[in-house]
């Protein structure tokens, strides 16, 4: 309100109408209550953006640590497969001899 009222005398001041003034005032100030983000609200969403870089961080390192055990069991795996294999193709040149 303080600075509605201050954009209207400054108008008024350099001799705009007073309906012109008081609509100029009344839409600026409405404008920078919607428009405009106070130190606050910049504030806000540095606090709010900071709790969710912190959250997504979290969660990265949750799956880090979940890729890294499944490629644990993939390395196993492999290592069993390729060992049955060799068993396998063993078995059966021994067989052929």
């Amino acid at each position: 309100m303080k600075t509605e009222l201050a954009l209207y005398r400054a108008l008024i001041a350099i001799n705009i109408p007073d309906s012109k003034a008081h609509a100029f005032a009344e839409a600026m100030e409405t404008d920078m209550r919607t428009l405009l983000a106070t130190k606050y609200d910049v504030n806000k969403i540095h606090h709010d953006l900071m709790a969710e870089n912190s959250r997504l961080r979290s969660e990265i390192d949750r799956a880090r640590i979940e890729i890294s055990h499944v490629a644990e069991k993939l390395t196993v795996r492999t290592g069993v497969m390729i060992l049955v294999a060799v068993a396998a193709i063993i078995g059966t040149m021994n067989l052929i001899n």
